[in-house]
């Protein structure tokens, strides 16, 4: 008799960038790769990308975005509208609304988004790496943004977003 091949899911979990709104969709990109490998096992890839999400976002639907799927592997791609609702004074507010409590105790930041992206990153990874092997967790940078213009906010801003993502990886 021939073995059935085990099942095993990945979530990818993340905003546009993972939803496959305004660029390639990767977990599509995973998906075909995976079912062309020479794996005894058989690999379905979720898309958890919602449009707009932020770290926030991300943190408070883990439990029925990725725990639900009982995964085997987590891919998170995370931090561009974190980083791109820094400069919008108009998203700042929508987006300060949900971070009174966390912005109350850290008033003295001078970047309330990057302190609350690290904040949220790292409580997401604490709580994934309370479930998961660290070595079934994947954390992504997002992609390049300001369309290579060093004038633009996104280029300027990202090395900062990009070094709070090295420090969490370090850390967990």
């Amino acid at each position: 008799r021939t073995k059935m091949a085990e099942v095993r899911k990945v979530v990818c979990i993340g905003d546009s960038n993972t939803c496959g709104t305004l660029c390639p969709c990767y977990p599509e990109e995973l998906q075909r790769r995976l079912k062309s490998s020479e794996s005894t096992s058989h690999w379905e890839v979720l898309n958890e990308g919602v449009n707009g999400n932020t770290a926030d976002d991300i943190w408070h639907r883990l439990d029925y975005s990725v725990f639900f799927h009982k995964p085997n592997a987590v891919v998170l791609m995370i931090g561009t509208n974190d980083m791109l609702y820094e400069r919008s004074p108009k998203e700042s507010m929508m987006y300060q609304r949900k971070l009174v409590t966390f912005e109350e105790q850290h008033q003295n930041s001078p970047r309330p988004f990057l302190s609350s992206f690290s904040f949220n990153l790292d409580r997401i990874l604490s709580r994934l790496c309370s479930v998961f092997d660290p070595s079934a967790i994947a954390l992504t940078s997002f992609p390049a943004c300001g369309e290579g213009d060093p004038e633009a906010y996104p280029t300027r801003a990202a090395p900062d977003f990009l070094e709070v993502i090295r420090t969490m990886v370090s850390k967990h």
